[in-house]
Formats: C-alpha cells, structure tokens, sequence
C-alpha cells in the first residue's frame, strides 16, 4: 500500500490512476473534492461524488471546487492557523517478525510516521527502537496484540486490539497538538510531506475523517482531523456497546468498525481517493 500518492496541492488537484480504474474511466474524477456528512453508516454504502447527493445517510455535503454548497454545511476555512498540516502518526509493531526492522530502519532514516511532527509506536512489550543520539526511543508496551482470523476474507478480526491502541493515543494527548492524526501500518510506504500537502487548506478543527477507498475505508492509512479524533475520544464507548458495531467484530477488521462507529458519531467523511494506492 502507498499512503498519500503524489499530487498537487489543493483539495482538487488530479493525480495519476491505473488504467481502469473508476477515476481513469472518469467514474469518479472528483472524488477528492467532495465532502458527505454522515449519519448511521451500517448499510456499507459509500460514494457521493461531486455535485451528487444521495438521500439517506449523505444527504448532505459539499463539493470542493464546485461552488456547490448546501446550507447546512459551513464549508472548510482556508485561513492560515498554526500547524493547520502539522501531523501526529502512530503505528501498531509485533514484537517478533519483520516490523521491528522495518520500523528501526525507518526511525534511523526519519522517514514514514517519524517524518511526522509527534509520533508513536504501539507494540506488545516495550523495546528500544533506537539507542540515540540524540535521544533513545522505545516502544510502548500495549499488551497483547494477538487477533484470531475470519470473516469471509479471513482476515485479522483484530479491531479489539486497535481499540486499545485507540485509547492509548487518547491517553497520550498528543493529537491535541497537532491538526491531524494519521495511523499507518509498519509496511504501509507513508509520504508524510505529500499529506501536509492534502491537508493544507482544511481547518483541523473540523469533525472529519478522510474515506481512502470507495468500498469504504482501509486501514493501512487512516487520517483524522483534530476536531474529528475529539468526537471519536468521546464517542468510544458508545461504538463498543452497539449492538451491531459489537457483531462486526466477528467478521471485520480494525477499519470496518472505525468507519462504522465514526459513522455512527457523524463524523464527517471525505472521501479522498489519491490518498492511497493499494
């Protein structure tokens, strides 16, 4: 997966698709531009594009670029604010097997989520990523990370441990500090600079999340806004007692419930498909 595929800056800038695909077909050319605000997301259907407004859960939004505005939506601010792109990313590592590596050698180069302006790694025993200079950096220990596998892909079922990764960071408070949170998974090739770049005309204020995929979100790069990882820290708990968010778990990962339960707190998605290539 390669996270933040190069464009240009802006909110509708074209990047480059494989041949066939919904935005090369020009299914979807404008995807990037458009903002839905959701409701309950349980029925899996994602996809308003430009200057197309589903009724249902999407009724509402806004087409960057487009001059179609809905009256109940203020649209994002373009006013210059401090660290309006500054990023704060996070990473799950086992403890055995390639990630630990993979993770040190990009801590040594200041690459992926340690090009970020805060960082983290969550991992299921603490262990020194770097001795320094300047400083040595450890993992924090998480506890276990085991998941079992199922569900019609036979995936990792592994959204319980990402839960708890979730809290950690909210205990941490370090996305407070920053305009955006990204997680990203160890192997995902992250570009942080291209991000900073999507980002630099939204206000992180705003209660958003950005949908990466048109089959709905995928993990190996998930970006949040400030105000949106606020609604999320206090709307947890109430994804983890739904019924229905609980019964997913038996057949989803990670990201099936995160955009379910932002869903369900209506945070707002927008859907950004050059933002991943996987």
């Amino acid at each position: 997966a390669v996270a933040a595929a190069p464009t240009a800056a802006g909110w509708g800038a074209a990047a480059p698709w494989p041949a066939g695909s919904a935005a090369e077909t020009g299914q979807a050319d404008d995807q990037m531009r458009t903002f839905a605000l959701t409701d309950e997301v349980y029925d899996g259907a994602y996809g308003a594009t430009s200057g197309q407004y589903r009724t249902g859960p999407y009724a509402t939004g806004y087409a960057y670029g487009q001059g179609q505005a809905l009256p109940s939506y203020t649209t994002f601010t373009t006013t210059a604010t401090p660290g309006r792109d500054s990023l704060f990313c996070f990473a799950l590592m086992q403890s055995h097997g390639y990630e630990k590596g993979l993770v040190m050698k990009l801590l040594a180069k200041r690459q992926s989520l340690f090009a970020c302006d805060e960082w983290s790694v969550f991992s299921d025993k603490r262990m020194e990523l770097s001795p320094g200079p300047p400083a040595s950096h450890f993992t924090t220990d998480m506890g276990s990370m085991r998941s079992n596998y199922g569900g019609p892909y036979h995936l990792a079922l592994n959204t319980d441990v990402f839960v708890k990764a979730w809290k950690l960071v909210f205990e941490e408070g370090k996305f407070l500090r920053t305009g955006w949170t990204v997680k990203v998974d160890p192997d995902c090739v992250f570009l942080p600079r291209l991000l900073r770049l999507q980002v630099w005309d939204a206000d992180p204020a705003d209660t958003v999340y950005f949908n990466n995929c048109d089959q709905g979100l995928h993990g190996p790069i998930e970006v949040l806004s400030r105000g949106g990882m606020v609604a999320f820290r206090d709307g947890l708990e109430r994804c983890n007692s739904d019924a229905k968010l609980q019964q997913e778990r038996g057949t989803g990962g990670e990201d099936v419930f995160l955009r379910h339960c932002l869903g369900k707190l209506k945070v707002g998605r927008v859907d950004n498909f050059h933002l991943l290539s996987e």
